[in-house]
């Protein structure tokens, strides 16, 4: 899980050398990156490569498996489906799109990209997810805080012993059954 000291983590996939070349030039210095070629090649990394990214940037068009196929599948899992994917392509259709969007993507990045907006909507896209993350432990601490307090008051109500709690001027604002 993503700490604020850690550079995010990107995946990229694309089937085209000089698209990965760009990316990577374009963000490495801010993120922790790596790549695939390839559909199937994306699925074994994110099988086998824990940490999990923290964002995703897939190319459309390529061969044997989309990018529509491979997100397809993402969104299904449940180790992968919190992934934020951006969509990268040459397709510039309102119908990519919207179907890139309609199916799970948070954003969609034409080509040819311009570094400047690919930079900024990565930055965004990740400090969701890091503030995404952050909630999450947030709310386990919560849940964790709150299951304590429902065993404490548990045992003090079942205690043989009394029990009475005063505010600071000495108020009763609670006893036990016992008292």
């Amino acid at each position: 899980m993503m700490t604020p000291m850690d550079p995010p983590r990107i995946l990229i996939v694309d089937d085209t050398p000089a698209n990965i070349e760009l990316l990577l030039g374009a963000l490495e210095e801010e993120y922790e990156l790596s790549f695939a070629t390839s559909g199937r090649q994306a699925l074994s990394l994110l099988l086998q490569q824990p940490p999990m990214p923290d964002l995703i940037l897939l190319d459309v068009m390529m061969p044997e498996m989309d990018g529509y196929e491979l997100n397809a599948i993402l969104q299904r899992e449940p180790a992968t489906r919190a992934i934020p994917v951006i969509f990268i392509t040459a397709k510039t259709d309102i119908q990519s799109e919207t179907r890139a969007l309609s199916e799970g993507a948070v954003d969609f990045i034409h080509k040819p990209i311009n570094t400047e907006v690919l930079r900024a909507r990565v930055r965004v896209h990740t400090m969701l997810r890091q503030r995404t993350l952050a909630q999450q432990q947030s709310l386990e601490k919560i849940q964790q805080a709150q299951e304590q307090l429902r065993i404490l008051s548990m045992a003090i109500e079942q205690s043989p012993t009394s029990v009475v709690i005063t505010d600071v001027n000495a108020r009763i604002e609670y006893v036990n059954p016992h008292f």
